[in-house]
């Protein structure tokens, strides 16, 4: 039996890890991040296991925001917007 070679893309080429690099600040980071990984995960050019562990992120991410809004209080700075106060 043949062993399946790995097709794995390149830090140089990989669209994602060139967005996640500049940061992701806006939900349109996001968006534009997760179309680029969806892209690699379709060509097999990144591993399942790194695209399953970036959308756990993101998710725990996007809850943490959602716990922001809904319990934060507003910041003295107000280019801040509300901040969670984890612990004391």
């Amino acid at each position: 039996m043949k062993k399946q070679e790995e097709r794995v893309v390149s830090a140089a080429t990989s669209r994602a890890l060139a967005i996640v690099e500049r940061g992701l600040q806006n939900s349109q980071d996001y968006l534009n991040y997760l179309a680029a990984l969806t892209r690699e995960l379709h060509m097999e050019t990144t591993r399942p296991q790194v695209g399953n562990a970036v959308c756990n992120a993101i998710g725990k991410t996007l809850k943490l925001v959602e716990l922001q809004e809904k319990y934060g209080k507003d910041s003295s700075d107000s280019r801040q917007g509300k901040v969670l106060q984890i612990a004391e």
